[in-house]
């Protein structure tokens, strides 16, 4: 079984509607709003990490009781988190086919400012897994395609 701190930062996201997310931190994957919780945002979520290891999330738990000030005024929660015990383990080849079908899948949200060709370029040309992990996630949170 994985532990969080074997994750290697960053890390991609796949949720069970094949929503692509990205994580720089530690802290970024284990704290989320009340009504991602309670809509079981991490039931089933898909984590590969920056060196291809692959694993699901069972479980979440609240470190702390949820309350009133979670639930109506936006405060984030804190969450332990239960993987499965199977790990995968990817190649660079592997992990290239299933994030360019993901972002293909979703190819009208992510062709916005040819980001989409961007995206593919970055794919199917870095060395390894981590530097493709690394420059969406920069992608993702910064909007930069430079």
């Amino acid at each position: 079984m994985l532990n969080i701190k074997e994750l290697k930062f960053p890390i991609v996201l796949i949720s069970r509607n094949n929503v692509v997310e990205f994580c720089l931190s530690e802290s970024d994957l284990t704290t989320c709003s009340y009504k991602s919780f309670f809509q079981d945002y991490y039931g089933g979520l898909e984590v590969v990490d920056s060196e291809g290891s692959v694993c699901i999330i069972k479980e979440a738990k609240p470190l702390q009781t949820p309350n009133v000030i979670h639930k109506y005024f936006g405060k984030k929660m804190d969450v332990i988190l239960y993987f499965s015990p199977d790990i995968k383990k990817l190649s660079l080849t592997e992990f290239q086919i299933k994030m360019l079908n993901l972002f293909r899948s979703e190819k009208d949200f992510w062709m916005a400012g040819d980001n989409l060709k961007w995206i593919e370029k970055i794919i199917e040309t870095s060395p390894n897994i981590s530097s493709v992990i690394k420059a969406l996630t920069e992608y993702y949170f910064n909007g930069d395609t430079s």
